[in-house]
C-alpha cells in the first residue's frame, strides 16, 4: 500500500494554543502533487465513572460549534500530564468523584482523516463525590452532573441522543474490554 508523502508545511496556524492548523504540500499515494490541510489536535484522557451500584457518570454541556448541549463522559486535555494523571484531574474537576480503581481501555484518535489528536480512555470504577474538589474556574456553570443505567446509555447511543464521537468510541472499548460485565446484571434489575 501506497502512503502519502509530505514534502513541507506551507501554511501553520495556531489557534489557542488548543489546535494548529498546518497546510502541507504532499505526493498523493498515487504519485500526484497535492495539497492536505491537518489539524494537529491536543491528545486528552476520557474517563467513564462507574459508582458500586453501577451508575455511570456523564456530564451535559453546551458545545458552540454544533450548537447543542451533548451528553459526554468527562475529558480534558493533557496539560503536560500523563494520561492517567491527567485522567484523574479531569474527573474530579469536572465532576466532583474520585476513584482508586482505574483501567485503562486503549486509545483512539478522534477523526483520523483530517486531525492528530489522540484520546486515552479510561474507566474509574467506584467513584465516590467528595467535598472541596479541585476545580477549573473555566468550568464554572459548564456542566451539569447526570447518571445513567448501562442500558439506558446504550439506548441513547442507538436513539442518537448521545452523539459524541469520544463517548460513543470510550463506551465501546469499556464494553469490549469486559469492564462492564460486573454492572451489568445489577443494571438489568434497575431498568
Amino acid at each position: 500500500m501506497k502512503k502519502w508523502k509530505k514534502i513541507r508545511t506551507i501554511e501553520s496556524h495556531d489557534y489557542d494554543g488548543y489546535y494548529r492548523v498546518e497546510k502541507d504540500k504532499v505526493i498523493t499515494p498515487g504519485g500526484k502533487p497535492g495539497r492536505y490541510s491537518v489539524i494537529q489536535g491536543a491528545s486528552f484522557s476520557i474517563i467513564m465513572p462507574i459508582d458500586s451500584a453501577g451508575n455511570i457518570w456523564m456530564v451535559r454541556q453546551h458545545r458552540y460549534p454544533i450548537d447543542k448541549i451533548s451528553l459526554e463522559f468527562p475529558a480534558g486535555d493533557m496539560d503536560g500530564e500523563n494520561p492517567i494523571l491527567a485522567a484523574k484531574r479531569e474527573l474530579e474537576e469536572e465532576t466532583s468523584l474520585i476513584s482508586k480503581d482505574w483501567f485503562e481501555t486503549g486509545y483512539f484518535y478522534t477523526q483520523i482523516g483530517v486531525s492528530s489528536a489522540k484520546a486515552y480512555s479510561f474507566v474509574a470504577h467506584n467513584v465516590k463525590k467528595i467535598d472541596n474538589p479541585r476545580k477549573d474556574p473555566m468550568d464554572k456553570d459548564v456542566f451539569k452532573i447526570e447518571k445513567y443505567s448501562i442500558s439506558q446509555i446504550k439506548k441513547m447511543i442507538t436513539n442518537n441522543e448521545i452523539t459524541d464521537g469520544p463517548t460513543i468510541s470510550a463506551f465501546v472499548l469499556a464494553l469490549f474490554q469486559g469492564e462492564l460485565n460486573r454492572y451489568e446484571k445489577s443494571n438489568r434489575k434497575k431498568d
